[in-house]
């Protein structure tokens, strides 16, 4: 309202003073009165909620009255505008469900006058209510600002939720599940407002429809330090997961210091850990190469994946523990927040053991492939040999291939690949001693009496427990016989425990091609 008197106002003192408005309504003009034969300006009264300010008169000492929420204050012979307040629903102290209902092109525009008006809440304005959004779509709604001769009003939110009037300490809740708000024109999509303190010192509660966590698997678990442990964690938003920001999982106390806490940002794609004490972070992307650590802990993210199911977000993070961090019980907890800045948790959800690092576990021999074989005698092969070891491929030191008439080292194939040392090699023939070295893809061949190592063709590949070796072997004429010969393979570890020499297969290498 422009220069009207609203029920319920107040007499403001002085000459003239205009009437204040009440809910909704603008403040009374100002009139000026003579004084000692001067004119003196008169006092325009103040808006009531929503309502302009009352104008006023005179070139003295004038004095606009001030809007209330939302409106613009007066000016010289004109009122403020008022505020324009929900394009298609204003909800006050009500209890409000939308339903499968489609709330678009509603326009919410603040009136004009000494000072514009503002614009709040194209679909919806929510004051001191309960409003809940379902299976609905809130989209290309418009909010603007008045013109003002002195000032412009302000615009923002298809949807204003807005706890006000401390004297009630009243709540203010906007809901929204599987509900979308899209293309919101002239200000933000959802804009929460609460005055942090009013009159009386109560703080409004003014809330969005929280993120929640949902589970945890597994709940409770046992595992060593040093040996990866995967937890899946679910988080949804009552508006599902498209509305989440950042999810996070804290191993430890729940301050973050000393702990193992890492968060995925849903928006930017990115993991990360904090530091030792709860603050920086480092970060990679999920299924990348990289592994994030502090004092605590280890975040693989080639390991951590995430992914979307149903209204939930799903984040599988892999975690190995450090010594640092073995404890009889670690609580476990997460936490969410969504794109409104509206957080819950950290929220214990289980605990974790953590014990002493395991002893040494001997490595072992996997799979050959082929393991059986019949070829003829300078045509390359090659044998795929898996050996794995419990600890991790890395801890594997030297594996060996042997391909021999008895099963014995003398006047054999006989190779050995270092890992620590990334050096491929090939025994004499008398079996008792190294006798020619290579790096693996180096243009480099291996031979004694029996064959050759092509060096170049031989491929090492190590990932999780299983280091796998591509053997690339060319028999020679002298070894060649109608009498299979036998493929034998051994493992040794970095405490040089041992997988001895164990029959794989057999290659019958024919002596002549026909």
């Amino acid at each position: 309202g422009n220069g009207s008197g609203g029920s319920g106002g107040t007499a403001y003192a002085g000459g003239g003073g205009g009437v204040g408005g009440g809910f909704g309504g603008g403040g009374g003009g100002g009139r000026g009165i003579e004084y000692g034969g001067k004119s003196l300006g008169g006092i325009g009264g103040g808006g009531g909620f929503g309502g302009g300010g009352g104008g006023f008169s005179g070139a003295v000492a004038p004095h606009a009255g001030s809007g209330g929420f939302g409106g613009g204050s007066g000016g010289s012979g004109t009122g403020g505008g008022g505020a324009g307040l929900g394009g298609a629903i204003f909800n006050h102290i009500g209890s409000v469900t939308i339903a499968e209902s489609n709330l678009q092109g509603n326009v919410a525009t603040g009136g004009s006058g000494g000072m514009g008006g503002s614009g709040f809440g194209a679909a919806l304005f929510n004051l001191n209510g309960s409003v809940t959004i379902i299976d609905s779509t809130v989209k290309d709604n418009v909010v603007t600002g008045g013109t003002g001769t002195a000032e412009n009003g302000m615009a923002d939110g298809a949807i204003y939720n807005l706890g006000y009037d401390g004297n009630l300490s009243p709540e203010a809740t906007v809901s929204l599940i599987r509900s979308t708000i899209t293309n919101t024109v002239g200000g933000k999509s959802i804009v929460h407002k609460r005055p942090a303190i009013v009159s009386g010192g109560l703080s409004n509660n003014a809330t969005l429809g929280e993120p929640s966590v949902v589970r945890l698997t597994p709940a409770s678990v046992t595992s060593a330090a040093g040996s990866a442990q995967s937890f899946a964690s679910v988080y949804t938003d009552a508006n599902g997961y498209s509305t989440l920001k950042t999810v996070e999982f804290i191993a430890g106390p729940g301050s973050g210091v000393g702990a193992i806490w890492v968060k995925f940002d849903r928006i930017k794609n990115l993991l990360s850990i904090y530091n030792d004490a709860g603050v920086g972070v480092k970060s990679c992307t999920p299924g990348s190469a990289v592994i994030l650590q502090n004092s605590q802990g280890k975040l693989n993210c080639g390991k951590t994946s995430v992914k979307k199911s149903g209204m939930d977000l799903v984040v599988n993070w892999s975690i190995i523990p450090k010594a640092a961090f073995v404890s009889p019980s670690q609580p476990v907890a997460m936490r969410a927040t969504n794109t409104s800045d509206v957080a819950v948790g950290p929220v214990v959800m289980g605990n974790w053991t953590i014990l002493e690092a395991n002893t040494n576990t001997p490595p072992s021999l996997g799979s050959l492939t082929p393991d059986t074989l019949t070829s003829p005698f300078d045509v390359p092969q090659t044998f795929t040999a898996i050996y794995s070891d419990p600890d991790g491929y890395a801890n594997i030191k030297k594996v060996d291939l042997r391909v021999s008439r008895t099963g014995g080292g003398a006047k054999a194939i006989w190779m050995t690949y270092d890992r620590n040392k990334d050096q491929l090699s090939i025994y004499n023939n008398a079996g008792t001693a190294v006798l020619q070295s290579c790096t693996p893809g180096s243009a480099v061949i291996l031979q004694n009496g029996q064959g050759k190592l092509d060096c170049l063709l031989t491929t090492i590949t190590g990932l999780d427990d299983e280091l796998t070796v591509n053997w690339n072997i060319t028999p020679k004429a002298a070894f060649a016989s109608s009498t299979p010969k036998q493929v034998g393979a051994r493992v040794k570890d970095n405490s040089n425990a041992l997988d001895g020499w164990t029959l794989l297969g057999s290659w019958t290498i024919e002596p002549t091609i026909e």
